[in-house]
């Protein structure tokens, strides 16, 4: 049996920028993430910066889509002007990624969103996001942590009756490295976790139309130690082989 071919996002930087040379941008994926992609059965291969009318291109050729973390999504895209602390954004990655997630839900490929890829996908289907979590009068936890990432640092409540509740213990401990998070859920995404101050930890939406799950956490990090975090790529492979089956 071929193993499903899944496509990671990536971030993008300039590197080797001197007084006398503009430098290189270089496009580069998280190894923690294509570690767990091989490590649940799948075979990862990093989507580079490229136009967003390729989009189509990359997917047609793809069982399954990882979108990663990083910049900020851009406030335009919510219909919100920037406040003062938001952090650094990259209009052309939102560009590339929302062309992919369009393209991914019209060939119905399983989508999974980390953290900036939750929010994203979130903003896409009509959501909305805190800039900074600052702006929130009931934050009880810190959720930018300081901690080494693949330490769980807060715990997070599961809907048992949802798909990620199927793998996902009731009470289970995470890490969070996010300053913002989603405000407004997009109506088609149903909550299957929280925090103990309600902040949406997980959404997902198994349907005719979209395959999706998303985390505002790192489980790319804590997959090597602990099988619950495992167990969400493991899940999101086994529908990407399905998807590859077909």
């Amino acid at each position: 049996m071929t193993k499903p071919l899944i496509g990671v996002t990536s971030a993008d930087r300039i590197f080797f920028q001197t007084d006398y040379f503009e430098g290189i941008r270089v496009s580069y994926a998280l190894s923690t993430i294509t570690n767990a992609v091989i490590a649940a059965g799948g075979l990862p291969v990093n989507i580079p910066i490229h136009q967003p009318e390729l989009a189509k291109d990359y997917i047609n050729n793809l069982d399954g889509l990882v979108l990663s973390g990083g910049t900020d999504v851009s406030p335009q895209m919510y219909e919100e002007t920037p406040l003062p602390k938001i952090d650094r954004i990259d209009p052309l990655r939102d560009q590339r990624e929302i062309a992919l997630v369009k393209a991914a839900f019209a060939k119905k490929i399983p989508v999974l969103g980390i953290c900036r890829g939750f929010q994203l996908v979130n903003v896409i289907l009509g959501g909305s996001l805190y800039q900074d979590l600052s702006y929130l009068e009931d934050q009880m936890i810190q959720h930018d942590q300081l901690a080494n990432s693949n330490i769980p640092v807060h715990r997070i409540s599961v809907d048992s009756q949802s798909h990620y509740g199927s793998f996902t213990p009731d009470q289970t401990w995470i890490n969070s490295y996010h300053h913002q998070a989603i405000k407004d859920l997009a109506p088609d995404l149903k909550r299957v976790a929280w925090a103990d101050d309600g902040i949406v930890e997980a959404a997902e939406v198994l349907d005719d139309r979209y395959d999706f799950m998303g985390v505002q956490y790192h489980p790319e990090s804590l997959a090597d130690e602990y099988p619950v975090h495992h167990a969400l790529f493991e899940d999101f492979i086994v529908r990407a082989q399905q998807k590859h089956q077909h």
